[in-house]
């Protein structure tokens, strides 16, 4: 059994070894911090103090910018160890931006974060995950214990920001405030990825603009701000039905950007009603990904759990320790598609929010997403989209 004093001593020697923050944590009291400098706040620690950790001993995330931060829960005690991050490249300014934006910070410290994340190791996330087991061995006396991949979803400092800018104002409303029927109704439908029932719902409410609360002194500034709450509630009840934290605040933010180009209530209404829509439609997706039977939604776990590695059907039955034929009949029957089809969807989900989000090369975002070759990622996103991924970029930036 390895003393606490022991397991302090191997993080020390870890640090030294790999050159990454390593942090502990009882609560929100620290208890162990290595020597290496570290951004306050650290990224890897809001990640390992978040409801995204609570069911596992050890697991990591990927940052919509594409930090790596780990967690690992310290056998038999109260504490746990922040991890990282790590990039897998060099850190863009807009990246960087992104970061700070998340964690709620001003823009003005982009500099210190770069440099930051310069005097930091390159490793990417096969490499991380890695590091992780190892230091789960070292600390835990836990052999080959796999690494969780999991979505990290905070508590969204996008979305506090955008209701700040609201109720600094004192201009903060529900939507009930326009559509007292409505506002439950549209968040369920959303949250579901009830997409018929939502256009139903979104046909009935009135078109007038008349009888909407006063926000402002500009009628059209008035159902702007509406438009903003809207966006932020809508984005919660997306993530909330299992769309991932980097989509949703895309998205929010891409539509919040259209409607402060708008001039009329009608525009304003149709961009509305395309944004809930659009957020329905994407969490339908992400729910229609998921099996139906216990079997299958293991495999997809699975799958979403090694999203970053070579990912095949024998692989999964290996790690499963089941029949790869047997595995492979079951998920068809109960998807309607072969495992080797939604690994394929699953993984171009991810590239797409990569091309649209960072400045990744094709090259990179392939490796990244453990395709075999350039020329495959190429294949399997075609097939899936109709685009390749150079198009694909191109038309949706």
């Amino acid at each position: 059994m390895v003393s606490n004093m022991e397991k302090v001593t191997a993080l020390k020697k870890f640090s030294e070894a790999t050159m990454l923050p390593v942090q502990v944590y009882k609560t929100a009291e620290m208890v162990f911090s290595n020597d290496i400098k570290v951004f306050h706040p650290n990224p890897a620690l809001a990640f390992a103090q978040s409801n995204a950790v609570a069911n596992h001993c050890i697991c990591y995330t990927v940052t919509p910018e594409f930090l790596n931060c780990g967690y690992i829960a310290i056998t038999g005690t109260d504490y746990y160890a922040a991890v990282g991050p790590t990039r897998s490249f060099d850190c863009t300014q807009t990246q960087a931006l992104g970061i700070l934006r998340a964690m709620g910070e001003s823009s003005s410290r982009a500099d210190e974060l770069l440099c930051w994340l310069k005097d930091l190791p390159l490793i990417d996330v096969h490499q991380f995950r890695g590091l992780l087991r190892f230091l789960d061995y070292i600390i835990n006396e836990v052999d080959n214990r796999e690494a969780a991949y999991v979505d990290y979803v905070p508590d969204s400092v996008f979305v506090k920001q955008l209701e700040e800018r609201v109720q600094d104002s004192e201009l903060y409303v529900h939507i009930e405030n326009f559509s007292d029927f409505s506002e439950k109704q549209i968040l369920y439908q959303i949250e579901t990825g009830n997409v018929d029932d939502l256009h139903n719902t979104l046909s009935e409410m009135p078109m007038h603009s008349g009888g909407f609360p006063k926000l402002s002194e500009d009628a059209v500034r008035n159902f702007i701000n509406i438009f903003i709450v809207s966006a932020s509630l809508a984005s919660r009840a997306a993530m909330k039905g299992g769309l991932d934290y980097g989509t949703a605040n895309y998205t929010a933010e891409k539509y919040i950007r259209n409607v402060e180009a708008l001039g009329t209530y009608s525009d304003i209404r149709a961009l509305l009603n395309e944004m809930f829509l659009r957020f329905a439609a994407l969490t339908a997706r992400i729910r229609k990904m998921s099996g139906s039977s216990p079997l299958a939604n293991k495999i997809v776990k699975d799958i979403r759990a090694h999203l970053y590695e070579k990912v095949t059907p024998s692989i999964i039955a290996e790690r499963m320790k089941m029949n790869c034929s047997y595995l492979c009949r079951h998920f068809k029957q109960e998807m309607g598609k072969t495992i080797a089809e939604f690994v394929g969807e699953i993984k171009v989900a991810e590239s797409k929010r990569l091309l649209l989000t960072t400045d990744f090369s094709l090259v990179q975002i392939s490796t990244l997403l453990g395709f075999s070759s350039q020329n495959y990622f190429h294949t399997v996103f075609k097939n899936v989209t109709g685009d390749t991924p150079a198009e694909y970029r191109n038309k949706s930036r």
